[in-house]
Parts: structure tokens; sequence; C-alpha cells
């Protein structure tokens, strides 16, 4: 049982079965006084495989402006927002949701601005896989204890044939490894301001 319950309790009378209100008071927290919220907390609760936790994950995802964002933003305000829990399938169950709502998302945007068929990604499953190889660089890139890191060939190279058999448009992957190697994406401990705020959350805040 995650321990975001014991702050926000579920509606009386159920204990799996989120109410869509709950899910909706619930995300608004999150995205407004999320310095009152645990950030770890919100991850476990995130990652959990019951139904409350994947309604209120889709929800906290709907609630980003993504549509014009390249998937290394949207990834990186998504990750900031919350303490990304340990465990594979945790992180795999909340990446998909995450993978989903962007490539809707971004989709709609092409369509809304005339630009019909622009995006790159063919697939949410494309947008999952991409999503999590940037995570990994992100590791590689970043973590002290590693003497030999990943090269923008070797990047490219593991995302062969990653987008319904075909490959991720080169520039594309370039933009987002020299993103990543010049800017961690990093998890506050918590929401608090004392902590600073980056560039990203408060792109973020504006557009509430």
């Amino acid at each position: 049982k995650s321990s975001l319950l014991e702050v926000v309790p579920l509606p009386p009378g159920s204990s799996c079965e989120a109410s869509e209100e709950w899910v909706f008071k619930l995300i608004w927290l999150f995205r407004t006084v999320h310095f009152l919220v645990p950030y770890s907390a919100v991850g476990e609760f995130f990652g959990q495989p019951k139904e409350d936790s994947e309604k209120a994950v889709t929800t906290f995802s709907e609630s980003f402006d993504w549509g014009a964002a390249d998937i290394e933003k949207a990834l990186r305000s998504f990750l900031e927002a919350f303490l990304l829990p340990k465990e594979a399938q945790q992180i795999d169950r909340i990446l998909r949701v995450f993978a989903h709502a962007y490539y809707h998302k971004h989709v709609e945007h092409c369509r809304s601005s005339g630009k019909e068929g622009a995006g790159y990604l063919k697939h949410p499953d494309a947008a999952y896989t991409f999503a999590f190889s940037v995570i990994l660089l992100n590791s590689d890139q970043h973590n002290p204890k590693l003497k030999k890191r990943m090269s923008v060939k070797d990047f490219i190279s593991n995302n062969r044939g990653i987008n319904e058999g075909e490959d991720i448009p080169q520039e594309v992957q370039v933009q987002v490894f020299e993103s990543i190697r010049q800017d961690e994406i990093k998890t506050p401990s918590s929401g608090s301001f004392i902590e600073g705020i980056s560039r990203t959350r408060w792109e973020d805040f504006l557009n509430l």
C-alpha cells in the first residue's frame, strides 16, 4: 500500500476503485500544491497495479501540455514532477501511460495545426521504447561510477528499428542525446521551491 493514501485517502467505502471526482482532486493536488505531497510516494502510487493508480497516472499525464513539445522535453517535465520508483515493473507501467499520452497529444497537435502526419513517431510503442532509451541515456551520461559512456553513435544504434521497424530520424536522436548530455534530468526530493526549480518545471507551472 502506498504511503500516499495516508496523505490523500480514498473516498469512503472505496478501497480499490477511485471515483472520477477523487482522481481529478488528487491530480489537482499533485499539480498545484505538490510541495505538500511526498515525491517518492507519488511515484510508488502511480506504479501500483491497481485501477485507481492507473486512473491517477493517466489523468496526471493528460494534465500536461505536450502537444508541441519534443519527447525529450515532455519526458523531462514528467519526470521532474515526481520521483520515479526503482522497481522495473512500476517504471514500465508509468512509462507506458506517459508514452500513450504523449503520442496522442503530439498527433492531435500536428492534426489541429494543419501538419497531420508530420510527427515522426508511428505508434505509442515507439514513444515508449524511445522514452525508456532516453532514461537509460540519462543514467549513463550522469552516473559518476561509469568510466566509459555511451556515444551518440551507440545511442542511435540502440534505437535502430524501434519506430515500427523504422528508425527515429537521426537529427532527432542527436538533439535528444546532446540535450541529455548537457543537462541531466533530475527529480527533486520534494516539491519545495527551497531546492530550486528547473526551467522545465517553471515552464510547466506557467501552463497550468
